[in-house]
């Protein structure tokens, strides 16, 4: 077992400098100085990639030269890519004995790989986009810190001219022999960290993380098959980094979106300037979201991960970050102190009761925190808010404590646990940081879209963050499925008088070891990132103060990007979204459709005033009365500003056409999109006019027009890739030509709801491409509980895939289910199954026990015995297959609930 007592410092990383691509150790004295022609052009033919003219300078007396570490390195990268193995192995022994590192050498080979992915993509795939992001990342392994344009540029040109010059060039050459085991021995994972890491862990190459000899245990995980399926996933992908678009598809619930989505990334970006040459140690990394991002931000990174499963998963997902290790063990066991510039501990502080033996083990983990942290180290914490307002809306906690467990202060010495803003700056410093900076991340911290520095949030009066917090709350992935008031609304009020801090769903803080003389900038205030996209189209918009103007600088996340059009500076505009004011409406008890059509009017008549005159229509789409600007595809009410004065202004307008737009086409967009990310409603007036469909529908013919078939054709097809190129995915799944079948709304239970006495149901169901049961793909009813007999018809409808499961939540409280009949039936009303009251048809029962009288076959009870019962039905496949659109459930049910 490796020793944990006589701990050594980590040592900082040594970085070269732009004139110097490899750092050695100088073995030997009296050794005759560098001949610069040599040197220079060792390193011209390193950064073209002339693999040939590098391995031709191996007949030279490279022992005598003082950079002969570095020759041998570079030769034995270009023996590698020419397929001579032997020659590699013995110039990689050379270059080790005369002093040059693993770490350097495995980068240089490592960028060689990319290096030939990317002539592969180019010769055999025809891919150039992927070609030109391999170049990219061959250079930036190679070369770290080192301006890359020029060289990209001068290599791809080099190689692609290579390629045309030989025409007879063997493509297995170009494909990497990764898995080989000569590869294998040539690349062996180490980072510069890896002598002083070694004293105290071996590293288990089976797994690729650095270990303890001895085992325990560690129960946390997300269950074994989502762990493992996160693994497969990618294993399968080439491209692994942050905004990967390969793992895009493989994010098909929670579970998979919370752990590969590029979104994690945001909670650090406003911070990239403090990893950039820093030692970050990271505590708790999970399967390495944040791991990743770490470590493409330059950082050179420790990931302590306790579960072996997710350490691997972690290991995987940065398994060619070279400056990056990830260690299996406990946190509060890391045998390192004093050593690093960051740590972090993100999503983690909270399950230390569960998993740490302390008096107090918060405390306990904030101290050792401290410990591994240079004088003038900073420790960063991110972790949901005790009072966070979503928490007050009814959200359940993820920790497995249940609704309220926080507001109602219900945690145990045994359980997750967390803490307001003011209990936590005071557990810091009672740890002996001297001070914390408090940023707030919505809607929280685990896939933030929004971050709100100091600056933001101390002065509500110089700047209005309404329209962007309220905007936030449709992007929570996890929800709330009865919320209890209109978040949406709520967050104006709360953010008006300066309790924004205090109530912000989460928090990030900013904690320093020593006392600083400067405090966060007063000049930036938020910073807001385009929420589910990947590639080229993630967007950053940094809100900042200049003088008494407030800008907005918007770029393109992706550094690499050649997409010149998302690098801008504007000025903000002032006011209240149009999207929201709608959402005003909605939220008042008995809403008509009168003051939705007023509501609509305005965005009528602002896109009146940019209407053109065609004398021709576009190329394969139908004729239409009013025509838009090509660039207004996206003027919809969320990017449309109405001032104090009622002055209307469109924001925001992305997309750029290559032709006119239907007025049409953008109205029919506008509406999905504002209806359909509407998260809750008070009950309207006409209870028919909770289905958004029927709403939508209404509002079109309001506007003039009612779709064709042939409209519903063109337009359902365009508005889907659109989407599709907005966040980044890249599959050959047809697009839909059928209207777009958008959810109920989810309707709030109102005071005069709980004195009605009513039950919401919700009927789920799954495609046969879903993973899992969502919120997406539900509809809702209530009905009262008043111990009368009802009928309840349900409309479901088949979108791209058929379905292959249900599940029925029948209540949201206990009480006595009497059900006389659950049943489907075609669009003609035709049954076609029809429940027999066999709990064999029933599977995944939640919640619920069964009684049935011995007298009568025409009933069952069903008691409800907490706030979620629930269960899946068998339905054969050959019916699953017959329900499309028009099919309905129906159910007869008489409940018996105690008033509420």
């Amino acid at each position: 077992m490796p020793p944990d007592n006589n701990q050594k410092n980590l040592t900082k990383t040594s970085r070269a400098k732009s004139s110097q691509a490899i750092v050695v150790k100088k073995t030997e004295p009296q050794i005759i100085s560098v001949d610069s022609v040599f040197s220079q052009q060792l390193k011209l033919h390193w950064q073209l990639g002339d693999w040939s003219a590098l391995e031709r300078l191996s007949d030279q007396n490279i022992e005598a030269r003082d950079n002969r570490a570095e020759c041998a390195v570079y030769i034995t990268a270009a023996c590698f890519q020419l397929g001579l193995l032997e020659k590699a192995a013995f110039f990689k022994s050379l270059a080790i004995q005369w002093g040059a590192s693993r770490k350097d050498l495995s980068r240089v080979l490592i960028s060689g790989v990319y290096n030939n992915l990317a002539l592969a993509f180019t010769l055999v795939l025809d891919k150039p986009n992927k070609a030109l992001q391999h170049f990219i990342t061959a250079a930036q392994v190679a070369m770290p810190g080192v301006a890359m344009s020029a060289i990209i540029k001068a290599r791809t040109d080099h190689q692609l001219s290579l390629l045309r010059s030989h025409s007879s060039v063997d493509v297995k050459t170009l494909i990497p022999t990764a898995f080989s085991p000569n590869y294998q021995s040539i690349i062996e994972p180490e980072t510069l960290d890896a002598e002083v890491i070694s004293h105290h862990y071996f590293f288990d190459k089976a797994i690729k993380v650095w270990r303890r000899t001895a085992q325990y245990d560690f129960t946390y995980n997300d269950g074994d098959e989502i762990e493992q399926r996160l693994l497969s996933a990618l294993k399968l992908c080439d491209d692994v980094s942050v905004l990967s678009k390969e793992l895009l598809a493989h994010q098909i619930d929670w579970a998979s979106e919370y752990h590969l989505s590029s979104d994690r990334a945001n909670l650090l970006r406003p911070f990239s300037d403090i990893f950039k040459n820093a030692n970050v140690l990271e505590l708790g990394c999970g399967c390495g979201a944040i791991t990743r991002y770490l470590g493409e931000s330059g950082a050179s990174v420790i990931a302590v991960e306790g579960s072996q499963q997710r350490a691997t998963i972690a290991a995987e997902r940065c398994r060619e970050l070279t400056n990056v290790s990830v260690i299996l063990d406990k946190i509060e066991q890391i045998p390192f102190s004093k050593q690093f510039d960051v740590v972090t501990l993100i999503g983690v502080l909270e399950y230390s009761r569960i998993y740490v033996d302390a008096e107090d083990p918060i405390q306990h983990i904030l101290e050792k925190a401290r410990s591994y942290l240079k004088p003038n180290g900073v420790l960063i914490v991110a972790i949901e808010n005790q009072l966070g307002l979503k928490y007050f809306a009814g959200a359940p906690e993820d920790h497995g404590v249940g609704v309220m467990a926080g507001i109602n202060d219900l945690y145990q010495a045994d359980t997750a646990v967390t803490f307001g803003k003011q209990e936590l700056e005071r557990r810091f410093l009672k740890a002996g940081f001297s001070k914390s900076d408090t940023y707030l991340a919505f809607p929280d911290y685990k896939l933030p879209c929004l971050m709100v520095h100091p600056g933001g949030y101390n002065d509500p009066t110089k700047f209005d963050l309404s329209n962007l917090l309220s905007g936030t709350v449709f992007y929570d992935r996890q929800g709330i499925s009865n919320p209890l008031f209109s978040l949406e609304n709520c967050w104006p009020l709360i953010y008006r008088n300066g309790l924004l801090a205090d109530m912000a769903n989460s928090h990030l803080f900013l904690v320093h070891n020593e006392e600083v003389l400067t405090t966060p900038s007063n000049t930036l205030l938020a910073s807001y990132y385009s929420p589910k996209r990947a590639g080229d189209t993630a967007q950053s918009l940094i809100f900042y103060k200049d003088g008494n103007d407030i800008r907005i600088k918007r770029t393109n996340v992706n550094r690499n990007s050649t997409d010149q059009q998302l690098s801008q500076d504007e000025k903000y505009v002032s006011g209240t979204l149009h999207s929201q004011l709608l959402n005003r409406i909605v939220q008042k008890p008995g809403w008509t459709l009168i003051d939705i059509k007023r509501w609509l009017q305005q965005w009528l008549d602002a896109l009146d005033k940019v209407v053109v005159t065609s004398t021709s229509v576009p190329q394969g789409w139908p004729s239409c009365d009013k025509w838009l600007p090509e660039h207004y595809i996206d003027a919809i009410p969320r990017n449309l500003i109405i001032s104090e004065n009622g002055h209307a202004t469109f924001i925001d307008l992305e997309w750029t056409q290559n032709h006119i737009l239907p007025m049409s086409l953008v109205l029919y967009r506008g509406l999905a999109i504002t209806l359909g990310t509407t998260t809750s409603i008070a009950m309207p007036a006409d209870p028919e006019m909770i289905q958004r469909q029927k709403v939508l529908n209404i509002l079109m013919e309001y506007c003039g027009y009612s779709l064709t078939a042939e409209e519903y054709r063109l337009f359902i097809p365009f508005m889907e890739k659109l989407s599709r190129k907005a966040s980044g995915i890249e599959n050959e799944k047809p697009y839909s030509t059928q209207e777009l079948v958008i959810p109920p709304f989810t309707v709030r239970k109102t005071i005069g709801v709980y004195q009605d006495n009513s039950v919401c149901l919700t009927l789920y169901w799954r495609g046969k491409d879903d993973a899992s049961f969502c919120e997406e793909n539900s509809i809702k009813h209530l009905y009262s509980a008043n111990g009368t007999r009802q009928t309840i018809s349900i409309g479901i409808s088949k979108q791209d895939n058929t379905y292959s499961r249900f599940r029925l939540d029948i209540a949201d409280r206990p009480g006595c289910y009497k059900v006389t009949k659950l049943a489907f039936s075609d669009s003609d009303d035709v049954v076609l199954w029809q429940w027999d009251f066999n709990l064999s048809q029933l599977t995944n029962i939640g919640g619920l026990s069964f009684y049935k009288s011995q007298s009568t076959t025409d009933d069952i009870c069903l008691m409800g015995e907490d706030h979620d019962p629930q269960f899946e039905l068998e339905i054969p496949e050959h019916v699953l297959d017959k329900l499309t659109f028009g099919s309905n459930m129906l159910l007869e049910v008489t409940a018996y609930c105690e008033n509420k």
